[in-house]
C-alpha cells in the first residue's frame, strides 16, 4: 500500500514505464479529490524524509567532528542541516497555493508535550530561521569615543551582534520525534487513501479502466518557477 513509488520506474519522454508488474496493461492518471490528497501526502512524506535525513546527517557530522576536534570547523554545516530540517518539516504544515497541508492537531492529537514544542519551534522557524522578527538575532550599533584631547574624537563605529542558536540536544530530540510521528501519520493516511482509491477503481468496468487517460509525467521548466503549479 501507500502512495510513494517503492519500485523501479523508467521515463521515456513523458511516458512512465514500470516493469515490476507482469499483468499490467497500462498506467492511468488519477484525478479528483482523492488523487489530489494522494499527491499532497506523497510530497509531504518526501519533505519529512528529507528532514529526517538532515537530522541524521547532523548527528553523524557532529559526532565525527567531536572525535576529530573539528566542531568549530563544521559549525556551518551543522547549522545548515539544522535549519534545512526545520524548514522542510514545517513546510508540511504551512499554507500553500498548490499543496494541502497536514494538521498538527491531528498528527499530535494525543501528544500535548509535542504540541507545545511544535508551537515553540514554529515560532523559531517563522520569526528567526526564515524571517527576522524576534530577539534571537539582534545588532546593537555603537561608537567608541576617545578621551578629550585625542587626535580623533570618534575612534570607531561598530555594530555588535548577538545571535541565539536554537540547536540543542533537547530541541534536536524533539524535532526528530516530531518528524517521526508526522511520517507515521502520513504513511497511515496514505494506506487508507490507497484502499479507498482501489475500491473506487474496482467499481469500473474493464472498458472504463482501459479508456482512462494515460499518466503523463510533467517535468518542471525554468519559466514556471514563478507560477503556482496546476492541481489535480
Amino acid at each position: 500500500m501507500g502512495g510513494a513509488l517503492n519500485f523501479r520506474a523508467r521515463l521515456f519522454d513523458d511516458e512512465l514505464r514500470i516493469d515490476a508488474f507482469a499483468n499490467s496493461a497500462k498506467i492511468v492518471a488519477l484525478k479528483g479529490r482523492f488523487a489530489k490528497r494522494l499527491a499532497d501526502l506523497t510530497l509531504h512524506l518526501k519533505d519529512l524524509q528529507f528532514a529526517e535525513s538532515c537530522l541524521k546527517d547532523l548527528a553523524r557530522v557532529h559526532e565525527q567532528a567531536k572525535k576529530d576536534g573539528t566542531v568549530e570547523q563544521n559549525k556551518v554545516i551543522i547549522e545548515a542541516l539544522w535549519r534545512s530540517a526545520t524548514v522542510s518539516f514545517f513546510k508540511c504544515f504551512g499554507s500553500s497555493g498548490a499543496r494541502g497541508s497536514i494538521s498538527e492537531k491531528k498528527v499530535l492529537r494525543d501528544q500535548p508535550i509535542m504540541r507545545r514544542f511544535f508551537k515553540d519551534m514554529k515560532h523559531i522557524r517563522d520569526k528567526n530561521i526564515v524571517h527576522d522578527e524576534n530577539s534571537m538575532a539582534v545588532a546593537m550599533p555603537g561608537a567608541i569615543i576617545n578621551e578629550p584631547g585625542a587626535q580623533y574624537r570618534v575612534e570607531k563605529i561598530f555594530s555588535f551582534t548577538a545571535i541565539a542558536g536554537s540547536l540543542s540536544p533537547h530541541n534536536y530530540y524533539h524535532l526528530m520525534e516530531l518528524v517521526r510521528l508526522s511520517s507515521a501519520w502520513v504513511r497511515s493516511e496514505l494506506d487508507e487513501l490507497t484502499v479507498t482509491i482501489i475500491k473506487d477503481l474496482q467499481t469500473k468496468s474493464d472498458a472504463e479502466l482501459m479508456a482512462m487517460e494515460d499518466l503523463r509525467v510533467k517535468i518542471a521548466k525554468a519559466k514556471e518557477v514563478a507560477q503556482t503549479r496546476e492541481t489535480l
